[in-house]
């Protein structure tokens, strides 16, 4: 499945797909799969998904595979938080109206542990959708220390608050959930120190109908392809929390942490230009009617922007070009730009 997924990627030549593989077999079961022959056949990371993957042996270290622990949190934390029903537990739950909860403490134990275990086998550990700050905290210290420990942010974390949520609309409902607006200004923070090492869209598509149902049963997650390079501008470039210059970093694959990736990004002569080329003066409001996603599931419809993606090159051939800039190549989508 790995090799088909990659080589359906390569044939479509519209993106470099890279992949991960579950730590444990059906994310249950407590073995591991066989790391080297997954490795082989093109992983670059081992990850449960949203669980917090304690079961089973892992051979991840051994193989050089980076572990990704997506939305760190403590599950059993979650769950006994969630089934109190005092009142000062239920005002502690920054997780947007008519929600459980998922308590910022809960990521926060995730995280610690996670970078304790990082201390522990030696394994290269990456935690995505970083969203509290004692989460970031946690990572900032374990890079004091020297060790081999990533993180990313989500647009949505440093752009909405909790009170987003207030109104129950269901595309406000992600996980991790919206935080208060200390939790955002320590994403930014994350960002601005280098902390926090890359930026992740997150982007989790669901039907309408999915997300038509009550705050507690919809699914989680928005989408957030089109909209990461329109908010890091507004809310971060244009706002002074970062540089332009950080925000190319934060987007890049060439940088420690990520030499899996080999030379995408890269502009040195003979690499394989996969590039992104940006505007940053570019004025665009985002309007979901005209969304590239067959889902319309976001909270950004409607936001007008300054910067934005004008191109996209796949190993140099134009994957995507703007409108706005169809006068300056004039060349085939299928032509080379980049030799």
């Amino acid at each position: 499945m790995t090799r088909f997924v990659i080589e359906q990627a390569e044939r479509a030549g519209l993106a470099s797909v890279f992949s991960d593989c579950a730590i444990t077999k059906n994310s249950k079961a407590p073995n591991s799969p066989e790391m080297g022959e997954m490795k082989d056949a093109g992983i670059v990371a081992v990850s449960d998904d949203g669980r917090p993957g304690a079961h089973g042996r892992n051979d991840a270290p051994r193989h050089g595979i980076c572990a990704r622990v997506r939305f760190a949190r403590d599950r059993s934390l979650r769950r006994q938080i969630a089934r109190s029903r005092r009142s000062h537990a239920r005002r502690s739950l920054v997780a947007g109206a008519g929600s459980a909860g998922m308590p910022a403490a809960a990521e926060e134990v995730d995280a610690e542990r996670n970078c304790l275990l990082a201390e522990l086998t030696g394994a290269r550990v990456h935690l995505a959708h970083v969203s509290t700050r004692g989460a970031i905290e946690a990572v900032r210290r374990a890079k004091e220390k020297g060790l081999p420990v990533t993180c990313e942010a989500a647009p949505h974390h440093w752009t909405l608050t909790d009170s987003a949520a207030q109104d129950y609309d269901t595309n406000t409902k992600m996980s991790p959930p919206l935080r208060s607006q200390d939790h955002v200004y320590a994403v930014h923070e994350g960002l601005r120190d280098g902390t926090i090492d890359i930026v992740a869209t997150d982007h989790a598509p669901h039907h309408a109908d999915e997300k038509a149902l009550e705050y507690d049963q919809a699914p989680f997650g928005i989408v957030g392809l089109e909209t990461a390079v329109g908010l890091a501008f507004d809310r971060l470039v244009n706002q002074g929390v970062i540089s332009l210059e950080r925000l190319v970093a934060l987007c890049s694959t060439i940088r420690p942490g990520f030499s899996v990736l080999g030379d995408r990004g890269s502009l040195h002569p003979g690499s394989r230009a996969d590039l992104t080329i940006l505007d940053p003066e570019l004025a665009w409001t985002f309007d979901v009617a005209r969304s590239k996603s067959k889902s319309r599931n976001t909270p950004f419809d409607g936001y007008s922007f300054r910067g934005a993606t004008v191109a996209t090159l796949v190993a140099g051939r134009i994957a995507y070009l703007h409108s706005a800039y169809g006068h300056v190549v004039q060349a085939q989508r299928s032509g080379i730009l980049v030799n």
